[in-house]
């Protein structure tokens, strides 16, 4: 039977140690920020879609709402909560602190108009599918980056 000898460097795999404690935090954080801007095109979407995160459809417009909408040229159903597109292009996401990240709105105003959409239509949130999906992103990004620290 043949003898398998390996030999390990230890001062190299300590460097790359090091190395990577030195990474990791900073990789995390902007992968962490990746996400939830992925998780902002998810909202975006979905939204597009006349669908709320809780998986039903939106609850339509009133009437006099639907008329206006569409003496002005906009789609009336199903509701799409885009009027004007500023209230759903100002969604972005920010870093906050200890590997977290927050989904808000840019301007005041489109965060106003937000919150009140999201009484009569929820349409911030992930459901199930979407955590997993959100999650296998996360996951394939930091993949990605261990792969390239270990070289």
């Amino acid at each position: 039977m043949a003898t398998v000898k390996i030999r390990i460097d230890d001062k190299q795999m300590m460097r790359n140690f090091k190395k990577l404690q030195a990474t990791l935090p900073k990789i995390v954080d902007k992968e962490i920020l990746a996400t939830a801007n992925f998780g902002v095109q998810i909202i975006q979407d979905r939204t597009e879609k006349g669908m709320s995160f809780e998986g039903y459809g939106f609850k339509p417009y009133t009437k006099s709402y639907a008329r206006f909408r569409a003496k002005k040229g906009r789609k009336t159903a199903p509701p799409d909560l885009n009027f004007s597109g500023r209230m759903l292009s100002s969604m972005v996401a920010k870093p906050l602190p200890d590997n977290k990240a927050k989904i808000t709105f840019s301007r005041a105003v489109e965060y106003k108009k937000a919150a009140f959409n999201q009484e009569l239509r929820p349409f911030v949130g992930f459901n199930s599918n979407e955590e997993s999906r959100l999650a296998r992103f996360f996951q394939k990004r930091i993949e990605k980056h261990l792969g390239r620290v270990a070289k």
